[in-house]
Parts: C-alpha cells; sequence; structure tokens
C-alpha cells in the first residue's frame, strides 16, 4: 500500500472535513527492477495499469475470495444448463474432436466475482475452416446513431445480453464437436469427472462464436419488422408507415458491438414499444442503463436538452507506455518484445491527436447556417488521421490522395445518416439518397481548391504536372457532380482537421470544443494564415 502527496483534487487519500470519513485505496507495489522504472516514468499509468481487469490467480486468493468465487462458479454452471449448451452422450467419441475447458476468473468492475467457463479453442479440430470474422459496430455508425437520437429528443439505452453466446441457437450439435468440462460442470450434470460432453452452442473460447451470436441477433431483430442497413451490418432501423406524409418514418434504431447494444427510439410509437418488448423477452439481459453508462470504452452521458457527452479520458488514463530506457542507443534496434507490443499500441492511440501521420480527416455534422457564415454547433461523427495509402511525389499529389480519401469518408457518412432517416440505400443506385443529405468538402489547399472550382473550364491535364494525379483528380471532380458535394476554402489556421496531426496549443480543434461553435467564413481575397496572422500583429 503506498500514498502520494498530490493535488486535493488528485489525492489518493482524501479526508472530508466534515464526516471525518477517509478513502483508501490499495495498490500492490512494483516488484521487480523494471516495474520500478516503468512507475517512475509516469506512475499514473502504472496505477491505471495494475487496476486494469486480468485474470485472477486461485492460489492467490484469500479464503473469503475463494468463496466469492466458487458463488460465482455455481451461476455461471447455471447458465450452461439453463442454455443447455452441452449434453450427455453415450458411446464412443474421436478424441481428435475432444476440446478441453476451464475457468477464467476476474473481478468485475464493481468489485464482485466473476467466474467463465471457456472452452479451449485452438484445441477445435475444425479451426482452419470456422468462418471467426463477425461484424462490430464503427465509430461512424455510433456517432451517427447518438445525434440522431439527439435530434429527435429520444433517449438512448445501453442494453448488454448476460451470457450472450449461450442464448444463440444450438448451431455445434451437427459438427460433432465434444469438451472435458470442468469438474462443477460434470457434477451438475451428473456425470463422471473427465467424461466428454457434447458442445451444443458457440460458447465462449470457440473462435465462430461471435459470428454465431452475431447471426441470432440478427435473425431475431429481422423477425420483429427491423431493416438492416446496407452501410453498417450491425445497425438496424426500425420503419413505421405514416399516412400522412405518405413514407415510412424511422421510429427506432438499434446498433451492436458484439453482446452490447445501443437502443434508442420514440417511446410514444406503440409499434416502436411492441417491438422493442420483444426484443428483450427473447434473451437474458443484465439491467438495461440510460442516462449515463459505458460503451465499448466510452463513457456517455445524456443532458437534460437531449444532447449527449461523449467522454474518452478513462481509456486514455489506460495507454501504458512501451519502455525504452535512458541506456538505450537511439541507432538501436528495436527487440521482439517491443515489436510485438507495437501494433497493440498504435491501434489504440489511433484516433488520438499528436502522432505522425500524413492525413487527417474530420466529418462533422451541422446545421445549414453553417454555410452562410453563421456560427452553427459542430457534432463529430467520425476523425482519423493516418499515412497515406500511397508513396506520394509532390505535395499536391499528397493533398489529392487525401482530399479524395476524405471526400469518399464524407460519402459513406451521407449515406449512413440517409438510412438511418428512412432512405432506401441501394448499391447500384445510392446517388438519389447521397443527395438528401447536403456534404461540404473543407480544404485549406489553395491549388486543389482551384481545381474544383474551375471545373470543366480547367486546362488539359487540369494544369497538373503529375498525371496521375490528374486522373485521380478528374475521378474526384465526378464523384462530387454526382453527389452534389461543394467544397469551400478555409486558412491553414481555420482548418480543424490540422489539430490531429499537429500538436497546436490554441488550433482551431480546440476553439471549436471549447466554444462549441465554428463559423466557416468565406474570404474572397483567399488571404493565408500567415499574413491573417502578421496583419493582427502589425
Amino acid at each position: 500500500m503506498f500514498a502520494k502527496t498530490v493535488d486535493e483534487h488528485e489525492a489518493v487519500f482524501a479526508l472530508h472535513e466534515d464526516h471525518r470519513a477517509v478513502c483508501q485505496v490499495e495498490l500492490e507495489m512494483p516488484n521487480t527492477h523494471s516495474q520500478w522504472r516503468a512507475y517512475r516514468r509516469d506512475e499514473r499509468a502504472w496505477a491505471a495499469q495494475m487496476l486494469r481487469k486480468s485474470e485472477v490467480r486461485w492460489s492467490a486468493l484469500s479464503a473469503a475470495q475463494k468463496e466469492e468465487f466458487e458463488t460465482a462458479k455455481m451461476l455461471e454452471v447455471d447458465q450452461w444448463l439453463q442454455a443447455e449448451a452441452t449434453k450427455a452422450i453415450q458411446g464412443h467419441v474421436d478424441p481428435q474432436r475432444v476440446v478441453r475447458m476451464r475457468w477464467v476468473l476476474t473481478w468485475k468492475d464493481s468489485g464482485a466475482a466473476k467466474a467463465r467457463i471457456v472452452l479451449i479453442g485452438f484445441e477445435d479440430p475444425d479451426l482452419d475452416t470456422l468462418v471467426s470474422s463477425s461484424p462490430t459496430m464503427c465509430r461512424r455508425t455510433r456517432q451517427l446513431a447518438l445525434q440522431f437520437a439527439a435530434q429527435k429528443g429520444w433517449k438512448c439505452l445501453k442494453a448488454d445480453i448476460k451470457a450472450a453466446f449461450l442464448q444463440g441457437p444450438a448451431s455445434q450439435e451437427a459438427r460433432n464437436l465434444f469438451a472435458v468440462p470442468v469438474p462443477e460442470l460434470s457434477r451438475a450434470m451428473g456425470l463422471p469427472i473427465n467424461q466428454a460432453v457434447q458442445v451444443r452452442k458457440a460458447a465462449y473460447g470457440l473462435v465462430n462464436a461471435p459470428a454465431e451470436f452475431y447471426k441470432a441477433a440478427r435473425d431475431c431483430l429481422l423477425s420483429l419488422g427491423f431493416s438492416p442497413m446496407v452501410t453498417e451490418p450491425c445497425g438496424w432501423v426500425f420503419k413505421v408507415w405514416d399516412s400522412t406524409l405518405n413514407k415510412y418514418v424511422t421510429q427506432g434504431i438499434i446498433t451492436s458491438h458484439v453482446d452490447d447494444f445501443i437502443v434508442c427510439g420514440n417511446e410514444q410509437c406503440p409499434e416502436w414499444n411492441t417491438a422493442l418488448h420483444s426484443f428483450y423477452d427473447r434473451f437474458r439481459w443484465s439491467p438495461w442503463e440510460h442516462t449515463a453508462f459505458s460503451h465499448c470504452g466510452i463513457d456517455i452521458r445524456e443532458c437534460q436538452d437531449g444532447s449527449k457527452i461523449l467522454d474518452h479520458s478513462r481509456f486514455c488514463e489506460t495507454l501504458e507506455q512501451i519502455p525504452v530506457y535512458a541506456d538505450r542507443s537511439d541507432k538501436e534496434e528495436a527487440s521482439d518484445k517491443e515489436k510485438s507490443q507495437l501494433p497493440n499500441l498504435s491501434v489504440r492511440i489511433n484516433c488520438l491527436p499528436g502522432v505522425d501521420v500524413e492525413e487527417e480527416d474530420i466529418i462533422a455534422a451541422t446545421t445549414p447556417g453553417m454555410l452562410e457564415g453563421e456560427a452553427a454547433p459542430l457534432s463529430f461523427m467520425s476523425w482519423r488521421s493516418g499515412k497515406l495509402q500511397r508513396v506520394a511525389r509532390s505535395s499536391l499529389a499528397a493533398e489529392v490522395q487525401a482530399f479524395g480519401e476524405g471526400e469518399e469518408e464524407l460519402m459513406y457518412t451521407r449515406l449512413c445518416w440517409a438510412e438511418l432517416c428512412g432512405q432506401t440505400v441501394a448499391p447500384g443506385a445510392f446517388e438519389s439518397a447521397l443527395r438528401q443529405v447536403p456534404g461540404v468538402m473543407v480544404t485549406d489547399a489553395k491549388n486543389l481548391y482551384d481545381v474544383v472550382r474551375k471545373g470543366e473550364l480547367n486546362t488539359a491535364g487540369l494544369g497538373l504536372r503529375d498525371k496521375y494525379s490528374t486522373l485521380e483528380m478528374l475521378s474526384i471532380l465526378e464523384r462530387l457532380e454526382r453527389g452534389r458535394t461543394t467544397t469551400r476554402w478555409v486558412n491553414s489556421d481555420a482548418q480543424l482537421a490540422d489539430a490531429l496531426t499537429k500538436p497546436k496549443v490554441s488550433s482551431a480543434l480546440h476553439k471549436v470544443l471549447h466554444e462549441q461553435t465554428w463559423t466557416l467564413v468565406y474570404d474572397e481575397r483567399f488571404t493565408s494564415a500567415k499574413k491573417v496572422r502578421k496583419g493582427m500583429d502589425a
């Protein structure tokens, strides 16, 4: 146990003057030299990492803790029996088709013991032929669904299915997969220890478990009248015919990330309430959450005006540096262990600013008044930063490539929004739906903007020396016209996306996040940021 003297708002130990209440936090101290160096480098990150959920060692538990986990084990066994995930068999079993089971013990965020029976998936004899990939909701869809709910004034619910993989169909029975149960499950089934049972459901540990559960959830929603989204396989829209408007109107949305769902809809719509109750009755759930909840590492809070506030700080606190010590030479190659850590860390920091990248996009929703020069609110739907897909021969070639990829993301975001609004998106003829959602590209590249502005009045080759960039730009111009996408220019200081790659203290993005509005001003003289700053200093 340790304590550290810090700011009063960050104190590890806090003493309340009125009630004399003491809060105590216990952390295991570093045990090795390398752990001490990691602690000295960033004690906050080290402490957060220590508090993260990890598998519990049975031998390290106290008698009272073991009793807690025994109770948790019995609850898990009951889940397996209730789901009929396995069944007893008679006769000979091919040893090549038998996998083992084991217990995975963890502590929940609430401090309660959690026990889960897991199949040893890599022992599956059909491992090479099973479809293991399963769609998951992307960030864009989450943002759009929350934005749609905010505009409609709908409340959002976070729904988590309890023991989700055990609630799917008996899809594994046909492939004759067997397992040796953990002793507790054997006793509950009235079987001798180590007697194999047949696996009926895609339980935890099997590589195809997420895919099988996705199909079960999808089939359930389709049977209840939900329409699957073309642009998002983990999004379903519930539409009801409106005789006044003479069209189908969206009355509810459900999105999923494996077994975690975000549910939002019109509580005044009887059809939506009926469908939602039927969905609830189909599965066993943990208590549904509202107003404030966590989803995929993001803390979501609803305000009284219907707006949603998203907080990413808890996730950022758990990011841990790859340790590189001072005695290492700058020219020394990374070790195998360091290389193995790179993919995971690079994925986790993909959405954070300040990394060395060459392109950046921000897609935001706003009001029509933005195009008239009004200060309007922004709601960020999608953002990314990363390396260009191809090597660029010039700065203009890089701008063209980045502009094209940004236009593609904007197009897809508009299509997704059109689907949420009840539009039908046909893959072969999507322009009609796309045009229902106005789109604007904002760039600070003056030479690229000139090419877009001139349109068909451009000279041969668009005046570009790089002819491959010319071909790409011609494709972009055609897409802009077909989608009725307009383009606006701003100077570099007013470009929001710059903050994703340049660690500016006073960037336009910081200002927008603070003031919650942005103004898209048309400068007919196209004054550069450098000249604007010089004029302000004069």
